[in-house]
């Protein structure tokens, strides 16, 4: 089983990766972390730098939990949304967690 959490930096995305932690130990799956980011001529490289940097970070509780967890910081002209859904029909994703604010 696949999991994926879009992550946004919110205070809920950071209550989804909790709940997706859960599921994982409970399901034995593997986690994918997605932040989304939409092409712009204001993104900077340094933007993108940061959100792969503290998604790197993200992944120490579920290496602790020894939960297979990979990150990605996607960068697009799609929404977050349509990215998400199209990232989880690419790679097979069986349950996406998000959360909504």
């Amino acid at each position: 089983m696949k999991l994926l959490v879009g992550y946004d930096g919110s205070k809920v995305s950071e209550d989804a990766l909790k709940l997706a932690q859960k599921r994982a130990n409970t399901f034995k799956a593997d986690l994918v972390i997605v932040t989304s980011l939409e092409q712009s001529p204001t993104l900077q490289k340094e933007d993108i730098d940061k959100a792969e940097g503290k998604l790197e970070n993200l992944r120490t509780p579920f290496k602790a939990d020894n939960i297979p967890c990979e990150t990605h910081a996607s960068v697009n002209y799609l929404s977050p949304g349509e990215d998400l859904v199209q990232f989880a029909k690419d790679n097979a994703i069986d349950e996406v967690i998000i959360g909504v604010r």
